[in-house]
């Protein structure tokens, strides 16, 4: 266990080397918002790694990103839902975590026909960019099956979304992490926690995405350096 205070400070020590990193990676992910499709890409992945990125990430490897994009599962004929559904059922089964299938294959497929319902992902980026609260873009993301508190924030820090920059996307790292500090909150309710590190993030000079992106990143190394 280490005080929050020596908790600050190995985070500054890191940090001092990864600003560079997390600034681009920041500016990548603005402009993923700026390509056609960016609101489903985002859903998809979410639910392609819940459980890990592993198979995802070999999916991405052999060329899948094309293949789930929303153009190429609609086809030729994009008035036919379930013709695309059955696509994206039959890929599904490369790049869902098996031991999760069984819930975020429903899920998925459930996401996939709601945005055609809406008139596809430009209609439903329309309705994400179209809040101005975090609090009712983040309850708009969670009508969506298996989304919760930490993909909701996830999914806008992808994109780096404007109005979720000052939020914590609680995974299981990050949470490991938190129960090495004293005085840190409980993990619920999962604002407490998220109330807590933004104050750290404010005692280091930045917002909750880049200290997201730091405790994900450098699990590791921050891990070592408390123990």
């Amino acid at each position: 266990m280490v005080s929050e205070a020596a908790f600050i400070e190995i985070l500054r020590d890191i940090l001092d080397g990864e600003r560079a990193r997390l600034t681009a990676q920041f500016e990548a992910g603005a402009r993923l918002r700026e390509r056609y499709g960016w609101a489903w890409d985002v859903f998809v992945q979410s639910y392609a790694t819940n459980g890990g990125v592993r198979v995802w990430n070999g999916f991405l490897a052999e060329g899948g990103a094309a293949l789930v994009r929303w153009d190429a599962l609609l086809g030729e004929d994009p008035a036919n839902v379930e013709a695309a559904a059955a696509r994206l059922e039959a890929l599904s089964h490369r790049f869902l975590t098996p031991r999760w299938a069984d819930r975020t294959r429903p899920a998925l497929l459930s996401t996939f026909r709601r945005f055609h319902a809406v008139g596809g992902p430009d209609r439903m980026a329309r309705t994400w960019n179209g809040y101005d609260q975090p609090d009712t873009l983040l309850r708009w993301l969670k009508t969506f099956p298996m989304i919760g508190d930490k993909y909701a924030r996830n999914m806008c820090m992808d994109v780096s979304h404007p109005l979720i920059l000052d939020h914590i996307a609680l995974d299981h790292r990050i949470h490991a992490l938190c129960d090495l500090v004293e005085g840190a909150p409980p993990r619920i309710p999962y604002r407490g926690r998220e109330g807590w590190l933004r104050g750290v993030a404010g005692a280091l000079g930045i917002n909750g995405w880049y200290l997201d992106r730091l405790l994900f990143g450098r699990y590791e190394e921050i891990r070592a350096a408390i123990s």
